[in-house]
């Protein structure tokens, strides 16, 4: 007999593949139940409707994601390696989180509104994580003299480069990303 936590994630998985598969208005509860093994009742127990399911399923990957991502930047090492970990680890993400990111590329407009600020509480916990990054190495006179926040949104906005450039014959994500950090920190001046 599964435990209400196991009963609980099996519903989360099963709903995280049903939300990326069929989209958030095709995907039905009673599927989401049969695919994790239980009725649609006891799904109905756990989530009161197919929204608050379909925002759960969303709040918990962002935020696993997020704790990932500020892990990375936790670790010891000067700006440009805590840089570095964190592209690379979203390229593993963005690799291995499939179902997620199908998600969300296909149900943006799905996200109700208190959800939306949720998920933007996460983000600027990450961008408060990098800011703070920022100021210490401008004080340590790692980089030039920015304003912290900015360095920190340009960082984190550079990560959607995986997700909507598009790879030409030859080209890796990981020659992109080693491109696209030397633009960061080098700039596009000619000096």
């Amino acid at each position: 007999m599964k435990n209400k936590e196991e009963k609980r994630e099996l519903i989360l998985q099963s709903a995280l593949r049903n939300f990326a598969e069929e989209g958030f208005d095709r995907a039905t509860m009673q599927n989401i139940a049969k695919s994790a093994g239980v009725g649609k009742g006891t799904t109905y127990e756990y989530f009161p409707s197919k929204e608050a399911l379909f925002c759960e399923v969303l709040l918990k990957g962002i935020s696993n994601m997020v704790d990932e991502l500020t892990a990375v930047l936790q670790q010891p090492g000067g700006v440009h390696q805590k840089v570095e970990r964190l592209f690379q680890k979203n390229l593993e993400i963005f690799r291995t989180k499939s179902d997620l990111q199908a998600i969300m590329l296909n149900n943006l407009g799905k996200i109700p509104a208190d959800l939306h600020r949720r998920l933007m509480e996460k983000q600027r916990e990450l961008l408060g994580t990098m800011e703070q990054i920022f100021a210490e190495a401008i004080q340590a006179d790692e980089v030039s003299d920015v304003p912290p926040r900015i360095a920190a949104a340009a960082v984190l906005n550079g990560l959607k480069v995986i997700y909507t450039y598009q790879l030409e014959k030859g080209e890796t994500y990981e020659a992109v990303i080693e491109d696209y950090l030397k633009v960061l920190f080098h700039g596009l001046d000619k000096r």
